[in-house]
Protein backbone atom coordinates (compact mmCIF):
# COMPACT_ATOMS: atom_id res chain seq x y z
CA UNK A 1 0.00 0.00 0.00
CA UNK A 2 2.78 2.53 0.83
CA UNK A 3 4.38 1.47 -2.56
CA UNK A 4 1.11 2.42 -4.29
CA UNK A 5 0.84 5.75 -2.35
CA UNK A 6 4.26 6.73 -3.21
CA UNK A 7 4.08 5.97 -7.35
CA UNK A 8 0.47 7.64 -7.42
CA UNK A 9 2.24 10.86 -5.16
CA UNK A 10 5.03 10.77 -7.42
CA UNK A 11 2.47 10.89 -10.40
CA UNK A 12 1.23 14.10 -8.83
CA UNK A 13 4.84 15.60 -8.28
CA UNK A 14 6.43 14.93 -11.50
CA UNK A 15 3.99 17.20 -13.71
CA UNK A 16 4.62 19.82 -11.31
CA UNK A 17 8.19 19.64 -11.27
CA UNK A 18 8.47 19.87 -14.62
CA UNK A 19 5.81 22.64 -14.72
CA UNK A 20 8.55 24.28 -12.38
CA UNK A 21 11.68 23.20 -14.34
CA UNK A 22 9.88 24.72 -17.62
CA UNK A 23 9.16 27.98 -15.77
CA UNK A 24 12.53 27.99 -14.15
CA UNK A 25 13.76 27.29 -18.03
CA UNK A 26 12.20 30.40 -19.59
CA UNK A 27 13.32 32.54 -16.65
CA UNK A 28 17.02 31.21 -17.33
CA UNK A 29 16.32 32.13 -20.90
CA UNK A 30 14.86 35.63 -20.26
CA UNK A 31 17.63 36.72 -18.18
CA UNK A 32 20.27 35.72 -20.43
CA UNK A 33 18.50 37.39 -22.94
CA UNK A 34 18.46 40.67 -21.04
CA UNK A 35 22.39 39.94 -20.35
CA UNK A 36 23.11 40.11 -23.78
CA UNK A 37 20.96 42.78 -24.92
CA UNK A 38 22.56 45.31 -22.41
CA UNK A 39 26.18 44.08 -23.95
CA UNK A 40 24.36 44.44 -27.44
CA UNK A 41 24.98 40.89 -28.10
CA UNK A 42 21.18 40.77 -29.74
CA UNK A 43 22.21 36.90 -31.86
CA UNK A 44 22.89 35.52 -28.29
CA UNK A 45 19.13 37.15 -27.18
CA UNK A 46 17.62 35.88 -29.64
CA UNK A 47 19.10 32.58 -29.76
CA UNK A 48 18.19 31.67 -26.08
CA UNK A 49 14.30 32.91 -26.34
CA UNK A 50 14.42 31.54 -29.76
CA UNK A 51 15.35 27.87 -28.52
CA UNK A 52 12.94 28.75 -24.75
CA UNK A 53 9.95 29.13 -27.08
CA UNK A 54 10.85 26.24 -29.36
CA UNK A 55 10.27 24.14 -25.80
CA UNK A 56 6.43 24.90 -26.00
CA UNK A 57 6.59 26.62 -22.63
CA UNK A 58 3.64 26.85 -20.63
CA UNK A 59 1.38 30.42 -21.49
CA UNK A 60 2.68 32.15 -18.63
CA UNK A 61 6.20 31.61 -19.44
CA UNK A 62 5.34 32.09 -23.53
CA UNK A 63 4.36 35.63 -22.85
CA UNK A 64 7.49 36.60 -20.58
CA UNK A 65 9.61 34.99 -23.08
CA UNK A 66 8.05 36.84 -26.02
CA UNK A 67 7.72 39.94 -23.90
CA UNK A 68 11.46 40.10 -23.38
CA UNK A 69 11.77 39.55 -27.23
CA UNK A 70 10.34 42.30 -28.30
CA UNK A 71 12.66 44.44 -25.77
CA UNK A 72 15.16 42.83 -27.49
CA UNK A 73 14.14 43.62 -30.78
CA UNK A 74 13.00 47.06 -29.75
CA UNK A 75 17.00 47.74 -28.71
CA UNK A 76 18.14 45.87 -31.92
CA UNK A 77 15.78 49.09 -33.79
CA UNK A 78 17.52 51.50 -31.93
CA UNK A 79 20.95 50.27 -33.18
CA UNK A 80 20.32 49.92 -36.29
CA UNK A 81 19.81 46.08 -36.40
CA UNK A 82 16.10 46.34 -36.67
CA UNK A 83 13.93 42.45 -36.34
CA UNK A 84 11.71 41.59 -39.15
CA UNK A 85 10.22 39.03 -36.84
CA UNK A 86 9.13 42.45 -34.66
CA UNK A 87 5.63 42.20 -35.82
CA UNK A 88 5.06 38.70 -35.44
CA UNK A 89 6.51 38.95 -32.03
CA UNK A 90 3.60 42.14 -31.66
CA UNK A 91 1.24 40.16 -33.50
CA UNK A 92 1.67 36.85 -30.72
CA UNK A 93 1.13 39.16 -27.38
CA UNK A 94 -1.73 40.83 -28.94
CA UNK A 95 -3.21 37.40 -29.13
CA UNK A 96 -2.33 36.54 -25.61
CA UNK A 97 -3.78 39.94 -24.52
CA UNK A 98 -7.19 38.82 -25.96
CA UNK A 99 -7.70 35.61 -24.19
CA UNK A 100 -10.32 35.79 -21.31
CA UNK A 101 -7.49 34.75 -18.72
CA UNK A 102 -4.76 37.41 -19.02
CA UNK A 103 -4.23 39.39 -15.84
CA UNK A 104 -4.68 43.01 -16.21
CA UNK A 105 -0.79 43.63 -15.55
CA UNK A 106 -0.16 41.20 -18.68
CA UNK A 107 -2.97 43.21 -20.72
CA UNK A 108 -1.00 46.21 -19.49
CA UNK A 109 2.61 45.44 -19.92
CA UNK A 110 1.74 43.92 -23.98
CA UNK A 111 -0.09 47.39 -24.48
CA UNK A 112 3.04 49.30 -23.48
CA UNK A 113 5.41 47.14 -25.47
CA UNK A 114 3.48 47.69 -28.29
CA UNK A 115 3.37 51.40 -27.73
CA UNK A 116 7.05 51.89 -27.44
CA UNK A 117 7.45 49.76 -30.65
CA UNK A 118 5.31 52.29 -32.45
CA UNK A 119 7.61 55.23 -31.19
CA UNK A 120 10.71 53.69 -31.96
CA UNK A 121 9.23 52.52 -35.24
CA UNK A 122 8.78 56.30 -36.09
CA UNK A 123 12.03 57.58 -34.65
CA UNK A 124 14.16 55.09 -37.12
CA UNK A 125 11.30 55.90 -39.64
CA UNK A 126 10.87 58.99 -42.10
CA UNK A 127 8.54 60.92 -39.40
CA UNK A 128 7.27 61.01 -35.97
CA UNK A 129 3.89 61.82 -37.07
CA UNK A 130 1.19 62.89 -34.07
CA UNK A 131 2.70 61.70 -30.86
CA UNK A 132 0.07 62.65 -28.92
CA UNK A 133 -1.95 59.78 -29.28
CA UNK A 134 1.34 57.76 -27.99
CA UNK A 135 1.79 60.03 -25.13
CA UNK A 136 -1.75 59.51 -23.87
CA UNK A 137 -1.13 55.70 -24.26
CA UNK A 138 1.77 55.51 -22.23
CA UNK A 139 0.03 57.83 -19.31
CA UNK A 140 -3.01 55.28 -19.57
CA UNK A 141 -0.30 52.19 -19.06
CA UNK A 142 2.14 53.75 -16.20
CA UNK A 143 -0.88 53.22 -13.07
CA UNK A 144 -1.80 49.70 -14.68
CA UNK A 145 1.42 48.44 -14.46
CA UNK A 146 2.18 46.88 -11.24
CA UNK A 147 5.95 46.40 -11.48
CA UNK A 148 7.55 49.96 -9.66
CA UNK A 149 10.36 49.73 -12.84
CA UNK A 150 7.66 49.67 -15.30
CA UNK A 151 5.87 51.98 -14.40
CA UNK A 152 8.80 54.51 -13.81
CA UNK A 153 9.35 53.29 -17.41
CA UNK A 154 5.89 54.33 -19.05
CA UNK A 155 6.16 57.57 -17.02
CA UNK A 156 9.51 58.32 -18.66
CA UNK A 157 8.11 57.95 -22.33
CA UNK A 158 5.31 59.80 -21.36
CA UNK A 159 7.39 62.96 -20.34
CA UNK A 160 9.65 62.21 -23.05
CA UNK A 161 6.54 62.85 -26.03
CA UNK A 162 6.57 66.24 -24.49
CA UNK A 163 10.55 66.54 -25.52
CA UNK A 164 9.99 65.18 -28.77
CA UNK A 165 7.38 67.81 -29.56
CA UNK A 166 9.65 70.53 -28.64
CA UNK A 167 8.36 70.99 -25.07
CA UNK A 168 11.64 70.43 -22.96
CA UNK A 169 9.79 72.43 -20.03
CA UNK A 170 6.61 70.39 -20.46
CA UNK A 171 8.66 67.05 -20.36
CA UNK A 172 10.13 68.36 -16.10
CA UNK A 173 7.27 67.37 -13.73
CA UNK A 174 7.06 64.12 -15.50
CA UNK A 175 10.74 63.18 -15.90
CA UNK A 176 11.34 64.20 -12.21
CA UNK A 177 8.60 61.84 -10.80
CA UNK A 178 9.55 59.02 -13.05
CA UNK A 179 12.98 59.29 -11.58
CA UNK A 180 11.33 59.89 -7.75
CA UNK A 181 9.89 56.29 -8.57
CA UNK A 182 12.97 54.77 -9.93
CA UNK A 183 15.30 56.27 -7.26
CA UNK A 184 12.27 54.41 -4.54
CA UNK A 185 12.73 51.44 -6.18
CA UNK A 186 16.38 50.89 -7.06
CA UNK A 187 15.28 50.67 -10.78
CA UNK A 188 18.95 51.91 -12.43
CA UNK A 189 18.25 51.54 -16.26
CA UNK A 190 15.10 53.32 -15.97
CA UNK A 191 16.64 56.42 -13.62
CA UNK A 192 19.87 56.37 -16.12
CA UNK A 193 16.58 57.35 -19.05
CA UNK A 194 15.70 60.11 -16.64
CA UNK A 195 18.80 61.16 -16.05
CA UNK A 196 19.44 61.48 -19.86
CA UNK A 197 16.64 63.56 -20.55
CA UNK A 198 16.60 65.49 -17.51
CA UNK A 199 19.54 67.20 -18.92
CA UNK A 200 18.01 68.17 -21.66
CA UNK A 201 16.01 70.39 -18.76
CA UNK A 202 18.85 71.98 -17.05
CA UNK A 203 20.39 72.99 -20.11
CA UNK A 204 16.68 74.52 -21.44
CA UNK A 205 17.02 76.39 -18.27
CA UNK A 206 20.61 77.60 -19.89
CA UNK A 207 22.48 75.04 -16.82
CA UNK A 208 25.15 73.68 -19.10
CA UNK A 209 27.17 72.52 -15.45
CA UNK A 210 23.66 71.12 -14.07
CA UNK A 211 22.91 69.23 -17.89
CA UNK A 212 26.54 68.01 -17.54
CA UNK A 213 26.02 66.76 -14.61
CA UNK A 214 22.95 64.53 -15.66
CA UNK A 215 24.44 63.00 -18.36
CA UNK A 216 27.64 62.19 -16.86
CA UNK A 217 25.56 60.38 -14.23
CA UNK A 218 23.49 59.27 -16.90
CA UNK A 219 26.47 57.52 -18.70
CA UNK A 220 27.76 56.62 -15.04
CA UNK A 221 24.88 54.62 -13.98
CA UNK A 222 24.72 53.06 -17.62
CA UNK A 223 28.48 52.15 -17.18
CA UNK A 224 28.40 50.43 -13.58
CA UNK A 225 24.77 48.02 -14.42
CA UNK A 226 26.85 46.59 -17.83
CA UNK A 227 24.04 48.39 -20.66
CA UNK A 228 26.60 48.82 -22.93
CA UNK A 229 24.31 49.07 -26.05
CA UNK A 230 23.67 52.77 -25.12
CA UNK A 231 26.59 53.86 -23.49
CA UNK A 232 27.89 55.44 -26.92
CA UNK A 233 25.05 57.58 -27.05
CA UNK A 234 25.48 58.46 -23.53
CA UNK A 235 29.09 59.38 -24.59
CA UNK A 236 28.08 61.64 -27.06
CA UNK A 237 25.68 63.24 -25.21
CA UNK A 238 28.55 64.56 -22.79
CA UNK A 239 30.58 65.03 -25.65
CA UNK A 240 28.36 67.78 -26.90
CA UNK A 241 27.68 69.16 -23.45
CA UNK A 242 31.20 68.97 -23.32
CA UNK A 243 31.72 71.16 -26.21
CA UNK A 244 29.10 73.49 -25.36
CA UNK A 245 31.25 74.34 -21.97
CA UNK A 246 34.70 74.87 -23.98
CA UNK A 247 35.85 71.89 -23.55
CA UNK A 248 36.67 70.48 -27.27
CA UNK A 249 39.59 68.17 -26.60
CA UNK A 250 37.10 66.13 -24.27
CA UNK A 251 34.09 66.33 -26.85
CA UNK A 252 36.80 64.48 -29.18
CA UNK A 253 38.19 62.23 -26.43
CA UNK A 254 34.42 60.57 -25.67
CA UNK A 255 33.56 60.82 -29.82
CA UNK A 256 36.34 58.55 -30.00
CA UNK A 257 35.49 56.63 -27.34
CA UNK A 258 31.67 56.36 -28.45
CA UNK A 259 32.77 55.66 -32.13
CA UNK A 260 35.44 52.62 -30.42
CA UNK A 261 32.17 50.95 -28.30
CA UNK A 262 29.98 50.82 -30.96
CA UNK A 263 32.35 49.78 -33.59
CA UNK A 264 33.62 46.89 -31.00
CA UNK A 265 30.19 46.19 -30.27
CA UNK A 266 29.09 46.08 -33.70
CA UNK A 267 26.31 48.81 -33.14
CA UNK A 268 25.56 50.68 -36.63
CA UNK A 269 23.66 53.33 -35.32
CA UNK A 270 25.75 54.64 -32.37
CA UNK A 271 28.57 54.34 -34.68
CA UNK A 272 26.93 56.12 -37.30
CA UNK A 273 26.18 58.56 -34.53
CA UNK A 274 29.67 58.89 -33.23
CA UNK A 275 30.43 59.33 -36.54
CA UNK A 276 28.53 62.53 -37.74
CA UNK A 277 29.73 63.53 -33.93
CA UNK A 278 33.19 63.90 -34.62
CA UNK A 279 32.36 65.22 -38.27
CA UNK A 280 30.40 68.24 -36.67
CA UNK A 281 32.97 68.90 -33.89
CA UNK A 282 35.84 69.38 -35.90
CA UNK A 283 33.10 71.96 -37.67
CA UNK A 284 32.97 73.53 -34.48
CA UNK A 285 36.31 74.17 -34.00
Amino acid sequence: MRRAFLFASALLVAPFAAMALAANAAGDAVAKAERAMYAGDFATARAALRQALNDRPSPPAQAELLLQQVRVQQAARLSGLPDAQEDATLAALSAIAAQADASADLKARIRFAATVSEYFKRLTGAALGDLKPLQAAFDTAAPQLADPCRRADAMFFAALMFQMQDRVADSAPGLRQARQLAETNHCDLELSYDLRHLAEVAELDGDLPGARRFAADSLALRQRIGFQVYVPYSMLQVAELDQKLGDAKAAERQRREALALAERLHLPAQAKAAREALAAGVQKR
